[in-house]
């Protein structure tokens, strides 16, 4: 994951979701990387493995940071229906953080899976482009058409365009 992370490019708002198989526990040697607002009481080794990630690359583990019933928080269901887990997660560098607004669990879609569907919602705005405007007018140099050549030249390239023109608007 360290390569895939090290080829992204930094400078916009990063997003990561993915099942990571791992539990994300309330101690507080997590605070710096996720919230408070979790199922487990204790980090899983891959849940270590993750804030550790999370901690070098400047992310930030959102999906513990919003309140909710546990569930709606419960990213996978055993097939037996006994046990459940918040080992799904979205990443997002700590800089674009507060574009996410609410990650929830949508446990009625039926996607034929044990993992539940995970919404999130993002507030961002689009920037827009702006053209430049021409600061000022474009001015033709007639003393270059004194030389004849050049007259000639500019003449023939002139004669050209127009019947190019003429011939794509079917006048010819």
């Amino acid at each position: 994951m360290n390569t895939c992370y090290d080829q992204i490019p930094k400078h916009g708002a990063l997003l990561i979701l993915g099942d990571f198989n791992a539990k994300i526990g309330k101690e507080p040697a997590n605070q710096l990387v996720a919230g408070q607002h979790t199922i487990h009481d204790e980090t899983s080794g891959n849940g270590l493995i993750l804030c550790k990630f999370t901690e070098a690359s400047e992310l930030i583990i959102s999906s513990t940071c919003f309140e909710h019933k546990n569930i709606h928080k419960c990213t996978w269901n055993d097939p037996a229906g006994r046990t459940v887990n918040q080992i799904d997660h979205l990443l997002v560098n700590k800089r674009r953080a507060a574009i996410v607004g609410d990650v929830k669990t949508m446990r009625e879609a039926n996607c034929d899976s044990d993992h539940f569907l995970i919404r999130t919602t993002i507030r961002h705005q689009i920037s827009r482009t702006y053209q430049k405007k021409q600061k000022y007018k474009l001015r033709w140099d007639i003393h270059k058409l004194e030389n004849k050549d050049k007259k000639k030249r500019i003449s023939r390239i002139h004669y050209w365009k127009a019947k190019a023109n003429r011939k794509e608007a079917g006048c010819e």
